[in-house]
């Protein structure tokens, strides 16, 4: 009897004992499944994202949502979009309308459990916003070199008549003045100098500045970061350009007063007549604007100029460019990949944006007056040599492009 009893109670707890390891193994795989639907959640959301962020700089011109097998929204969502991974499979869409025009993507991943013949799922909610491509005065991937003899930065709002002069810069300094005049580097030296600026030095968390004896800056932080996207030259028909004409008693190589895309090898003087919206796409190899008349003239009245620049050098004298709206959004000068130097030397005031993130940007002001950069540049380098004011237009950030939709919130329904 007293054998028997012993078995059983060995048998009992070596049953036991088995139970418990089997429940501990159903756990763990229940627990490994609930961690991989995540991630299975998770990459649905990085392939709306890539959906969503086809179009490159300088916006999403030509983005069809519905290719890659998205297919055509229906009531506002496009998917969904199912696929099966290694560790289990996910299915996403994103919903985009008039009234709430920032997508939002919901995805659901999924894994099987075998071991209790189960399939375990989790659903992500994710809200984006499309950043802005233009968010500070200067910004630059690497060094930053603010060596003028007089540098300064502050900010107006060309959409609030508070703050500007019908959209242009306020002429009443000090008193409207803004102090969003951000300069900004994700890596290597900022150079400030003797540079006066009313707004933060945003650096990367490897990044370093320097600030000379007459030097002022405000907050100082390391945690900038931000990707360059490549500028892509619109899917488009590129025309010949018009020729040559006199407006206004002066000669011009090219007078343009009908809206279009063009295809330009090169110029010194150019016109864009009121009311003309104009594209143009600079391919020479080496471009150059010299001569004490070579300029870019805007007409004040709902004209407006994109450059796409494919060639390697960009070189600027004279006049530069006379945007005389005085609007920054009425001016976009965009390098591609290719545009590796950009150079800026007229001695004239600048109203625009400039984005060329492969390039090493110089721009030089020779006079013995300060010239005034209304706008923002953002390029690989950035330097300066002269005396420059720089006035960053805070409605570029909401009417400028976009660089891309980014994730703002990331909930777990």
């Amino acid at each position: 009897m007293v054998t028997l009893f012993a078995a059983v109670l060995l048998g009992l707890t070596l049953g036991s004992y088995l139970y418990l390891v089997h429940a501990q193994n159903i756990s763990v795989f229940r627990s490994q499944a609930w961690n991989g639907a995540l991630a299975m959640a998770e990459a649905g959301v990085e392939e709306a994202l890539a959906q969503l962020n086809q179009g490159g700089v300088p916006g999403p011109e030509g983005v069809n949502w519905s290719a890659n097998g998205w297919g055509p929204p229906d009531g506002g969502t496009y998917g969904p979009i199912s696929r099966s991974l290694g560790g289990g499979s996910y299915s996403v869409t994103f919903t985009t309308n008039a009234a709430s025009p920032r997508p939002t993507i919901v995805s659901t991943g999924y894994v099987q459990v075998p071991a209790i013949s189960a399939t375990l799922s989790r659903v992500v909610q994710v809200t984006t916003t499309n950043a802005p491509l233009f968010a500070a005065a200067v910004v630059g991937k690497d060094r930053i070199d603010l060596n003028g003899w007089s540098f300064f930065s502050d900010s107006f709002d060309s959409s609030d008549p508070n703050y500007s002069d019908n959209g242009g810069y306020p002429s009443s300094y000090p008193a409207r003045m803004r102090t969003q005049g951000n300069v900004a580097s994700v890596a290597g030296l900022l150079h400030v100098g003797s540079a006066t600026i009313h707004g933060s030095l945003l650096l990367g968390p490897t990044g370093a500045y320097s600030v000379g004896t007459n030097g002022s800056v405000g907050p100082v932080s390391y945690d900038f970061n931000m990707d360059f996207p490549d500028v892509v030259l619109p899917a488009t028909t590129w025309w010949s350009p018009p020729g040559p004409d006199t407006i206004n008693g002066f000669h011009y190589d090219h007078v343009f007063l009908h809206s279009g895309d063009f295809k330009v090898r090169d110029f010194d003087k150019i016109y864009v007549g009121t009311n003309v919206n104009v594209r143009i796409w600079l391919y020479d190899s080496r471009f150059r604007m010299s001569g004490s008349d070579a300029v870019i003239r805007i007409a004040p009245v709902g004209a407006s100029l994109k450059i796409y620049m494919t060639s390697a050098s960009f070189s600027m004298e004279g006049q530069g460019v006379v945007n005389e709206s005085g609007y920054t959004t009425n001016f976009y000068y965009f390098g591609l990949p290719g545009n590796t130097n950009v150079s800026w030397g007229s001695n004239s005031n600048f109203v625009g944006a400039i984005y060329a993130p492969q390039a090493a940007l110089w721009l030089g002001s020779g006079g013995s007056d300060h010239a005034d950069f209304i706008g923002a540049c953002l390029a690989k380098s950035v330097t300066l040599n002269g005396q420059f004011r720089f006035h960053f237009d805070e409605d570029l950030a909401r009417q400028g492009p976009a660089r891309g939709y980014l994730a703002t919130s990331w909930k777990e329904l």
